[in-house]
C-alpha cells in the first residue's frame, strides 16, 4: 500500500509541485518588479488591485493587466500558451487575500467553468499553496472534498506547505484531526516529509514514526534520491542497496534508476561491480535484464551488451531471456552483424535461434535478395526464411514475388512459396492471381497444385 501511494503521489504531486516551482519563481520575479498586492473590494462587476508591473520585463508574448482582476473566474482572460497561463495564474493569485482565495476555490469547482482539467488543477494548486501559508486547515478542508487523485495530491501539498513553516503544528494536527482516515496516512506523511528535504534519513524516520508509520520514510527518502541529479551514482548505489528491502517494487525501481545512471557514466563494464553487491536473486535478475536491455542505443553498445550477456553465469536464470531480447534489438539494427556473430558460436539451440532472428530480419528488410540467395541460408531455416521473404515481397510487389518463385529450383520449396504467394495475393487481387496461375504450364505440378487454391478456377476445371 505504501509503495503505490508513494508512486502515485510522486507523479501527481510532482506535476503539481512542478507548477508550484514555476509559480514560486514568478512570485519572486514579480516581487522584484514591485508588485504590491492589496485587498480588492468585491463588487458585481470587477475588483481592482493596485498593482504595478512592468509588462515589458517579461518575455511572454501575452501580458495581462494585473490591475484588473474579475470577480468571477469565468471572466478571466486565459491565454493559450502554457507559460503564459502559469504567469497569469501566478499574477492573479498573488493579488488575492484569503477571502478571495476561498471564493475563487469555490468557483473553480463549478462545472460550467469551461477550462481544461489541467488548467483547473493548476489553478486550484496555486490557490491551495497560497492559502496553506495562512490558513492550512481551510486549505485542507477544500482539498479532501475533491476526488482522487487530486484529493490526496492537493492534501499532500497542504501538509508540505504547512510543515515547511510549522512542522510541529502540522504533525499535531495530523495526529489529532478526525477529518482524515487511516487511508490518508500515506499522503499526509508524504507531504510532511517532502517539506523536510535534506534531513538525514534517521530524522525523517523519526518524523514518520511520530506520524504512525516509519516505513514511509524510506520510500520518500528513496524518491528524493532519484528526483535530483545523481552526481555520484557509485556512492548512492551502495547507500541504497544496503537499505533496500527485497521484493519491494519501489525500492527496486530506485535501484534501477541509480544503476542505469552509473552505467551511463562508467560504461557497461561497471555492471559486474553492481551485481556483485546484490544479494537478493530477484533483484539481481531485474537489474541485469533492465541494465543490459537499456544499454542498446548504438551498434557499439548493443554489441557490448550482447557480449556481457553471453558471459553471464548460466546460474543467472534471466541470461537466456536477456540474450534473446538483445538479439531481437540487434537484428533490427544490424541483421548482418547478428548473422556473422552467430556463425562463430558453437552448435546450440541459441545459435539456431540467433541465426533465425538474423535471417528473418534480412527477409523483412531485403526480401528479394533473400529469395535470390536462399542457398546461403542454413538448411533447416530455408523454408521459414523463404516464406517470410515471399510474404514480405508479395505485400510490396506480387508480380516481383511471382518472378522470384519461378526461379526456385527445388520443386517442393517452390510449391510451398507459391502457395503462400497465391493465398496472400488473391486477397488483394483475385483476377491477377488467377491470370498468373493460368499462365503457368498446364501440365505442371505447380499449376495443378495452385488451381485448387482458387475456387473459380476449380469450378472451371472440375465442372
Amino acid at each position: 500500500m505504501n509503495n503505490s501511494i508513494i508512486r502515485i503521489l510522486a507523479v501527481t504531486v510532482g506535476v503539481l509541485i512542478g507548477f508550484g516551482v514555476t509559480w514560486g519563481i514568478l512570485f519572486l520575479t514579480m516581487e522584484k518588479q514591485n508588485i504590491k498586492p492589496v485587498r480588492a473590494s468585491h463588487s458585481n462587476d470587477i475588483s481592482t488591485n493596485e498593482v504595478d508591473i512592468d509588462k515589458a520585463s517579461t518575455n511572454s508574448s501575452w501580458a495581462i493587466d494585473p490591475s484588473v482582476t474579475p470577480y468571477r473566474i469565468a471572466d478571466l482572460d486565459i491565454p493559450e500558451a502554457l507559460f503564459d497561463q502559469e504567469y497569469a495564474i501566478a499574477t492573479w493569485v498573488l493579488a488575492l487575500d484569503e477571502d478571495q482565495i476561498l471564493d475563487w476555490l469555490g468557483q473553480s469547482t463549478e462545472a460550467d467553468w469551461d477550462v481544461s482539467a489541467m488548467f483547473r488543477t493548476e489553478f486550484q494548486t496555486a490557490l491551495i499553496q497560497k492559502l496553506s501559508q495562512s490558513s492550512p486547515e481551510q486549505a485542507l478542508e477544500f482539498s479532501i472534498a475533491r476526488i482522487e487523485p487530486i484529493r490526496s495530491a492537493l492534501g499532500s501539498i497542504v501538509f508540505l506547505e504547512w510543515a515547511t513553516y510549522d512542522l510541529d503544528g502540522a504533525i499535531a494536527f495530523a495526529n489529532t484531526t478526525t477529518s482524515l482516515t487511516e487511508l490518508d496516512r500515506g499522503w499526509v506523511i508524504h507531504g510532511i516529509l517532502r517539506s523536510q528535504v535534506g534531513l538525514p534519513l534517521e530524522q525523517q524516520q523519526e518524523i514518520a514514526r511520530e506520524l504512525g508509520d516509519e516505513t514511509y520514510a524510506l520510500d520518500v527518502y528513496f524518491q528524493e534520491t532519484i528526483d535530483e541529479k545523481i552526481d555520484d551514482p557509485r556512492k548512492l548505489w551502495y547507500e541504497v542497496v544496503e537499505l533496500a528491502v527485497p521484493n519491494d517494487r519501489h525500492h527496486l525501481d530506485t535501484l534501477k534508476v541509480i544503476a542505469f545512471e552509473w552505467i551511463d557514466q562508467a560504461g557497461i563494464q561497471i555492471l559486474d561491480e553492481i551485481t556483485a553487491s546484490i544479494t537478493d536473486e530477484d533483484t539481481l535478475s531485474t537489474i541485469i535484464f533492465g541494465a543490459l536491455n537499456q544499454y542498446t542505443d548504438t551498434k557499439e553498445q548493443i554489441e557490448e551488451a550482447f557480449e556481457h550477456s553471453l558471459n553471464l553465469s548460466d546460474d543467472i536464470f534471466v541470461k537466456s531471456l536477456t540474450l534473446n531480447s538483445i538479439v531481437v534489438k540487434w537484428a533490427r539494427l544490424d541483421h548482418e552483424a547478428v548473422i556473422n556473430r552467430a556463425e562463430t558460436l558453437p552448435p546450440s539451440y541459441f545459435k539456431q535461434h540467433m541465426l533465425r532472428r538474423g535471417y528473418s530480419e534480412r527477409a523483412r528488410v531485403e526480401p528479394k535478395d533473400t529469395l535470390e540467395n536462399l542457398d546461403i541460408v542454413p538448411l533447416r531455416l530455408i523454408e521459414p526464411i523463404g516464406l517470410a521473404a515471399i510474404r514480405t515481397l508479395t505485400e510490396q510487389s506480387p508480380t516481383d514475388a511471382a518472378i522470384e518463385v519461378l526461379k526456385i529450383d527445388d520443386e517442393k520449396l517452390q510449391e510451398t512459396l507459391a502457395t503462400a504467394l497465391v493465398l496472400q495475393w488473391k486477397r488483394v487481387d483475385l483476377e491477377a492471381t488467377e491470370s498468373w496461375v493460368l499462365e503457368l504450364p498446364t501440365d505442371s505440378l505447380l499449376q495443378n497444385s495452385l488451381v485448387k487454391l482458387l475456387p473459380s478456377l476449380t469450378d472451371e476445371t472440375n465442372p
